[in-house]
């Protein structure tokens, strides 16, 4: 689920961001502009002293007094976009507001439908609790009609399938107890 006032707000500062990083790489080439244009004004204002041309040193020093405007005016600005805040208070406040709004909004939707996604299962829980219930009856009764058929061998209260046929070597044990389970899991002899 995507917010409208999230990417709203991240749009916005990632316009932000983007024109920061776009200003900054132009004022940062002004920077280094002006410090070369300063470099010429002075080197200029050296040659002009030494051939003692008035109007040509005061049109360097002129030079190279814009130079150190533009650089001084750039970094100025440079520091302002780094280290100002990207957006105002109010716009700040705006944007939480809105992010608020919708995220209540969405935290409602949310627990309407869960509410709903729950009462869904609910039935299809008691449904699945009827059927398991209603076949467990019917398992049960089977189970009644099938103890009551001759044929059918019961252990421990559940029937095994075909009647137990009980081989020679067991009819022939006198007792029908402990050695004739013996002789069904041990073999003839008995013994493990």
């Amino acid at each position: 689920m995507e917010l409208k006032a999230i990417k709203d707000a991240e749009q916005t500062v990632e316009r932000i961001l983007q024109e920061n990083a776009a200003e900054a790489a132009t004022l940062t080439e002004r920077i280094e502009q002006a410090a070369d244009d300063m470099s010429k004004a002075a080197d200029d204002m050296r040659e002009a002293s030494a051939k003692a041309d008035l109007t040509a040193y005061q049109k360097a020093k002129a030079a190279r007094q814009d130079a150190a405007d533009v650089k001084e005016m750039s970094e100025a600005r440079l520091q302002e976009i780094t280290e100002a805040p990207l957006i105002s208070k109010a716009d700040y406040d705006r944007a939480v507001s809105a992010i608020r709004a919708e995220l209540t909004e969405a935290e409602g939707s949310a627990k309407a439908e869960l509410i709903r996604l729950s009462d869904a299962m609910k039935a299809v829980s008691d449904g699945l609790n009827a059927a398991i219930t209603k076949a467990e009856n019917i398992v049960q009764a089977m189970q009644r009609e099938l103890r009551r058929n001759q044929d059918m061998q019961v252990v421990n209260g559940r029937p095994i399938g075909k009647p137990l046929t009980i081989p020679q070597s067991a009819r022939d044990t006198v007792a029908w107890g402990q050695a004739g389970v013996n002789h069904f899991q041990y073999g003839a002899t008995g013994r493990a």
